[in-house]
């Protein structure tokens, strides 16, 4: 029963038609007509083993004069049957048409490379600015993904559940205050807005004191990336036409979590961060939580017996419910305004907004059968993302605006992009 040639989770079973016989009992084409193989010599009996149709009728059978006139064929292909004397349905076996296919894999995904965000510049010469978010961007970061779905060739129609995620990774870079010549290593906000102090040496009552003139400036991002998609799928074929094309299309569910981190930290005595009261940091995470439906659908174009051409697309609106967890300050406590209108307020929020996102996935690979229920697939896929927060569109040049860091700017985009290779199998 595996000889059935389920592959085809997106190509699935092609050339196998629906059809009824006169009781209603459903069966499927075994394989195209004679004649009609396509130009591009596909074979598509190797594709449709004949035991996907009827199962083989008796031979013992005396097909005789009145057989015909009893038995009411249909559309059923009783050419799969290896003898003349062709059994009648009574004793044939009803196909299956409920196929199942679960798949895994491993992907490697990268990050469209963010503009340039410094925290730190050289007072010597301020256009010597350092310590950029950008040079601690993702690099290709591996992942899992792992899919199931059952699918029904009588009725073209089934589900599928999938679900990936990059594991979890981080990047940093920093700058001391010793590779610089006559000038110190200072930050480019004005940190002198800011009380913080941790009682260590030379620790003055403002932030500007752990902050400026440092010994080291690091800066460190991390990042989780989560996809889980529920898809009702509706398959289109050409009803035994012999065309390679075969088309799926999907409407379902989809939840999208990416999770960021920054954290800048400054420490003015030595270059070791150890979480001492005399280090200065800033936190800042942002959640973005899409949930919503999407469109789409999967094209495979058959190639030879074994090799196919994969593309799909899919798009949706979401509702991103974002949150922003921001903190400045220390081990001794978050930093105080002290000055403006926001005097005596802590560095320290957490709140959360509802907005309305755009998600986009495309992608093209490749299909490969290494048997009768199973093969490999590889695909290159871009994923786009708008209406996204991200930490460095939270922290603002003038120390003391508390009362924008409680409104998320959520307007950034993401862009993914990496190989997706899975192995699949049809049961």
């Amino acid at each position: 029963m595996l000889r059935t040639f389920c592959v085809a989770f997106a190509a699935a079973l092609v050339g196998m038609a629906p059809c009824a016989n006169a009781q209603g009992v459903h069966y499927q084409l075994a394989s195209c007509p004679a004649g009609c193989a396509p130009s591009s010599g596909v074979d598509w009996q190797g594709y449709l083993p004949p035991g996907s149709a009827a199962a083989p009728c008796s031979p013992a059978y005396d097909a005789g004069a009145d057989c015909a006139p009893d038995c009411d064929y249909g559309q059923v292909n009783y050419q799969a049957c290896p003898s003349p004397a062709y059994d009648c349905a009574p004793l044939c076996t009803v196909p299956r048409t409920v196929f199942w296919n679960a798949s895994a894999g491993a992907l490697f995904l990268t990050r469209e490379r963010q503009d340039s965000y410094t925290f730190s510049y050289d007072s010597a010469n301020e256009a010597n600015q350092l310590v950029d978010a950008a040079d601690a961007d993702m690099s290709f970061s591996p992942g899992v993904e792992a899919t199931i779905g059952r699918y029904d060739f009588c009725s073209n129609v089934g589900w599928q559940l999938s679900y990936w995620q990059l594991l979890p990774d981080s990047q940093s870079t920093q700058y001391l205050g010793s590779a610089l010549g006559a000038g110190s290593l200072d930050g480019i906000r004005n940190y002198d807005q800011l009380d913080y102090s941790g009682g260590g040496a030379g620790d003055g009552p403002t932030a500007a004191d752990n902050v400026n003139n440092a010994a080291i400036h690091r800066l460190t991002r991390d990042w989780e990336v989560y996809s889980v998609e529920a898809n009702r799928v509706i398959m289109f074929r050409n009803n035994c036409n012999c065309s390679p094309w075969q088309y799926q299309s999907l409407c379902g569910f989809r939840f999208f979590k990416f999770q960021e981190s920054l954290g800048f930290v400054s420490d003015p005595n030595d270059t070791m961060i150890t979480g001492d009261p005399d280090e200065y940091r800033i936190d800042v995470r942002t959640d973005n939580n899409l949930y919503g439906f999407q469109l789409g659908g999967i094209t495979e174009r058959c190639v030879s017996q074994r090799l196919s051409l994969r593309f799909l697309a899919k798009a949706g609106l979401f509702n991103n419910h974002a949150e922003l967890d921001y903190f400045e300050g220390g081990s001794a406590g978050a930093a105080t305004i002290n000055n403006g209108p926001n005097a005596g307020q802590m560095m320290r929020v957490h709140t959360s907004t509802d907005d309305l996102s755009f998600l986009g996935e495309f992608g093209v690979g490749v299909a490969y059968r290494i048997g009768c229920a199973w093969r490999l697939g590889a695909d290159y896929r871009v994923l786009g993302v708008t209406g996204l927060a991200l930490p460095t569109d939270q922290i603002y040049f003038d120390t003391r605006g508390i009362n924008d860091v409680r409104q998320i700017d959520n307007n950034a985009g993401l862009l993914l992009h990496g190989a997706f290779v899975r192995l699949e199998r049809c049961f």
